[in-house]
This record gives structure tokens, sequence and C-alpha cells, in this order.
């Protein structure tokens, strides 16, 4: 029976096996015809799967990179440098070496450790081990840097891993051993794929361990390897496959949710004084929402790369190696979620906020900000990334005339910082060469999500209209009530399209001031805030039909003083 189920051949043969019986056999002849027929279409159509799912990129690993293991499957060789090349045709998509230490994993950068060194340990799948970078561009290492001695990082994730393995790994104290510090916090970086992994859809699972949910219990139990016994061979035809993959069901999800949620209270019930976490991948699919939906009933913490940065999900040209060829993140993706990881995760309670400034010198200078989609029925503009330009070390916003857009008459840009703060002092160095219409803002502003609308606002506004004034504007969003607003109009001494200044949010516990050229120009103390805010910078206009008290103060556009730009040179923030 094995013979006959392993593979796409072995129904070939068996189908001309039949054929030639039919020479020999004179009764049943169609009836034997049409069971070899059978076996033919079988064939065929397996063989289309397996020719479907081949990966069209030749790549090529140093010989003996990897290792078969009973409990995993397959493991990077330890104490080796694997030399991985990979092409497209003739596109080269990288050639990169990646460095495994002596247990086995992704090496990160070295330490000197001191009494108070903690372990971070991620585990997942290439994305977390780094498929296709220099061991300097992966995301765990990305990390190691930013911590420095103060953690050990560990990397536990390798090339078609999932939760299964993370387990597995756990459940044989393949970890523990490992970690030569008091760990702090443990990572799984989840994707949608790893759904399949775990119930064997997929080559990666192959001869790993096989979980399923106990009946009784609800909890994930082993129950040998995949592959093995007759049920395994026939769920490993591609044809099974197939089917398997398009029915997402519940059941299914709870075995996925019950293997990271077991993960957890092991590694929590060995190191109680640690963390879990889980960062995933959400492409916005139905099966990444399932998947959400049951970490978050599981109570597990977890943190979208949607959130994080939608432009690492929605802007793939930037953000993976060789897209559409590859797509696995790239050096940039890896530095925004690694920082992110840094700063909210690890170090959230003990961290001390230092001083920053964005020059925007180089192209990967937007790397640390979101450009955001979001609109609203009074804005004019579609918002996109093409509008933001950097050009002799200086940020170009514009606004301009949007010919593609049936809904929008202008295309602009709004970018949040993906740092938030509390408290400090945030500075915008810009030139405000903006056209009439059109109003600019520099601004704070804490998270919030549509469904519930409830945020705070600070904002340095600037009108294209009247370029000797400024509006410094404090606003408190109450879900769906008219916000408490406290607005006020300051005159410069100056035409702020002319020449660069510094705008200045000045952000204490009991109040908010303005201050322009580091001159103090307003102050505002009737409303606090105490929940951190990130930095934003935005450009819109209002539609012509718009008659509100807005229109009044902004005036209509006039194309023919477009594009309408702001310039900045720098934004810093300081404690």
């Amino acid at each position: 029976m094995d013979f006959i189920l392993n593979g796409s051949l072995k129904f070939f043969i068996i189908a001309a096996g039949v054929f030639v019986l039919c020479f020999f056999k004179k009764r049943n002849r169609a009836l034997i015809f049409n069971i070899g027929f059978i076996f033919l279409a079988i064939g065929a159509i397996e063989q289309y799967f397996i020719t479907k799912d081949k990966d069209p990129n030749k790549t090529t690993n140093s010989p003996g990179s990897a290792c078969d293991s009973p409990i995993l499957g397959f493991i990077p060789a330890k104490n080796f440098v694997n030399h991985n090349v990979s092409y497209r045709g003739d596109t080269l998509l990288y050639d990169v070496k990646c460095t495994i230490d002596e247990n086995g994993l992704r090496k990160t950068p070295p330490i000197i450790p001191n009494d108070s060194t903690k372990s971070v340990v991620f585990f997942g799948c290439s994305f977390t081990f780094g498929w296709g970078l220099n061991d300097n561009e992966v995301m765990p290492n990305i990390v190691q840097e930013n911590v420095k001695n103060n953690y050990k990082v560990y990397n536990f994730g390798y090339n078609g891993y999932g939760p299964h393995h993370m387990l597995a790994a756990i459940e044989h104290n393949m970890v523990a051993p490992v970690l030569k510090y008091p760990p702090k916090v443990f990572i799984y970086v989840a994707m949608d794929v790893h759904y399949y992994r775990v119930l064997g859809l997929n080559c990666y699972s192959r001869n790993a361990l096989k979980y399923e949910l106990d009946p009784k219990t609800n909890e994930p139990i082993c129950v040998g390897h995949f592959g093995e016994g007759l049920k395994n061979k026939i769920e490993n035809l591609e044809i099974v496959k197939f089917f398997r993959k398009s029915n997402t069901d519940t059941q299914n999800i709870k075995l996925f949710g019950a293997i990271i949620l077991k993960s957890k209270k092991m590694l929590l019930d060995k190191f109680p004084n640690s963390e879990f976490h889980v960062i995933l991948w959400n492409f916005e699919d139905s099966l990444s929402k399932k998947i959400q939906r049951e970490l978050i009933k599981n109570k597990v913490a977890i943190h979208l790369v949607s959130d994080i940065s939608p432009n690492i999900i929605t802007n793939p040209n930037k953000y993976c190696i060789h897209y559409p060829y590859e797509n696995h993140p790239n050096y940039k993706a890896n530095k925004i979620i690694a920082n992110y990881i840094t700063k909210k995760i690890i170090d959230k309670n003990d961290s001390v906020e230092t001083a920053r400034v964005e020059h925007f010198d180089s192209s990967d200078a937007l790397d640390d900000w979101t450009i955001k989609k979001f609109s609203w029925p009074e804005n004019a503009c579609e918002f996109l990334e093409s509008q933001f330009s950097i050009a002799n070390s200086c940020l170009t916003l514009t606004l301009d005339i949007d010919k593609n857009n049936k809904e929008k008459l202008f295309k602009s840009g709004t970018a949040q910082h993906n740092h938030s703060y509390q408290y400090g002092k945030f500075t915008a160095r810009l030139k405000n060469n903006t056209a009439p219409g059109t109003v600019t803002s520099f601004f704070l502003e804490t998270n919030w999500h549509y469904q519930n609308v409830k945020r705070r606002e600070v904002s340095i506004q600037f009108s294209g209209k009247n370029k000797d004034q400024v509006f410094f504007v404090v606003k408190y969003f109450k879900e769906k009530n008219k916000p408490i607003e406290y607005s006020h109009r300051i005159n410069l001494n100056f035409n702020s399209a002319e020449a660069f200044h510094d705008y200045t949010i000045l952000w204490k516990e009991n109040s908010f001031s303005l201050l322009i050229d580091n001159k103090l120009g307003w102050v505002e103390s009737s409303i606090q805030i105490e929940d951190k805010m990130s930095m934003n910078l935005l450009q819109w206009a209002l539609f012509p039909h718009d008659r509100s008290e807005l229109h009044d103060l902004l005036g209509d556009v006039d194309s023919k003083q477009l594009p309408s730009k702001i310039y900045v040179d720098y934004i810093s923030y300081k404690p």
C-alpha cells in the first residue's frame, strides 16, 4: 500500500500495469480499462498539483546545511556557514551567507554579559530565521544590536517551521538548556500559512511531530509523525491537500491556537517571570482574521504587523527581498519590526526615552514612519505614498490634482512616526509653501481605531491662505460626540513660506505650549493627556462645495497654484 500511495509516478505505474492486463483479460476488459484510466487521471492530477506548487526559483545551498531530526523533521547543521543563492531565470534574487552557531541556531551578535543580562527568545519560520538575508539583516539580530548587552537574543526559527515545531522543541527540552540567562520575553512570529503546516499540508512538516486535539481536554497531544500510517499517507496526497486547504474549519483553527497556548503555558510555568507574545503577519484575509480571533480568545498577547507598520503589508515592492519573485521580508521591514519589539515589548517598562532627530537625507529616512491611507468625508485628498519625496536632505509632501480618482479631487499624504512618547519637546523645522485652500498639520496623536473613535490630538496647523499665521489646537475626541476643542490663532512676524523655521509642541504633565523658533507662542492647560502620542505630518484640502466655517478660513483651492508643497528639514524629539 505504501508503494501505491507515494506520489504521481506510482499512479502512472499502476495505470500502465492495468492497461497491460487488458491485453490478457478478455472478460471485464472495459471495466479493467476504466480502472486503469482512473489511476492515470489521479496520477495526472497529482502531478499537476506537484508541479503547480513547485518553487520556480532556482535556489542552491551549501551541501550539508540541514540535517534530519526525529522531533522537528529537519534542523540546521551546527557550526555551519550556508552559502545561499537564488535566481529567477537570469535575475539574481539574493546571494547571502547564513551562520549557524554551536546550538544549531541562526547566529546572533555576541554580547558582553552583565549581572542583569536576560534572554529574549524567538520562534518562527523563515521570516524569523532570515531566509535570503545576511546575518546582520535578520530581525532577531537587529533586536540584539538594539538591546546591546542587556539581553542575549536566541533565534529558534527555521525555514518551514510552524507552531508545532515550537511546541515539540519545548516539550522535548530543546529550548531551556540553550538559554544562558533568565528569559524575559518569548516571541513567536506567526503567519496564516502556519495553519497549513500544523495540518501537514505542505512538505515542510514532513517527518515532524504531529499534533491533534485531545477530545477530552481540548489540549494538543502528539500522535506521532507526519507521514506515518495509511491515514497520513492519504492525507499527504496533493489532491487531498488541495481540498483540505480550501476548508479552514473551526476545529483546526482551535488546534492552531491550542498549540500556541500550550507553548505559552509551558514556557511561563518554567519561567514565571517571563512574557509570551505573538507577532502576526496578517495579510488581511479571512484566515488571518480567524487566527487573530482565536489567539485573542486564548488571551495571547498579539501584535499585528499591519499595526506595527501598514506599509509592510501593503507595499511589498519596498519591504520584500525581490517582489514578486522573493517575498520574504527585507532588511527595511525587519528593522521596523525589530525596533517595535525593542521599544514596545522588551523595553516597555524599563526604557528611558532618548532624544532623536529625524533627518531626511537618504531614501530609507521614512522607514520609521507609516504612510497612512485613511480618509474622512470632508477630505478631498487621496493619501498616497508617492506624494512624499526626499531630495537634498529635505522631505517634501506635495498636494496636487488627482486625475485618476473619481471620488477625490486631489492627492496628498499623511505619515505617522512608528514610535510614541509621553511628554517632551517635539519640533518640526519646515517651510510652508502651500496653496490657498489647503491645510498642513504637524501634530501629536494618541493611538485609535475607526470603530472606536476616542483619541486626543495636539496640532500646529498651517493655512495656505494666510502664511503669516499658525493655529495651535488641542482636541479631545470622545467617541462619536463633537470633540472638545481649544483653538488659538497666532500671528507670525514673518512669512512661513519664505524660509525654514522651528515649530515646537512642548508637552508637560499639565500643559501644552507652542514655541516658534524657541520663543513662546501660546500655553494651553485646559486638557491634560497622559496617554502616549505619536508625531504626524499631514496636508489636505476641502471639497469646493464645502461651505463650512472651515471653508471660510481656508478658502477654495486654486488649481493654478498647485502643486502645494510643505518642506521639512528635520523632525526631532527631546525628553
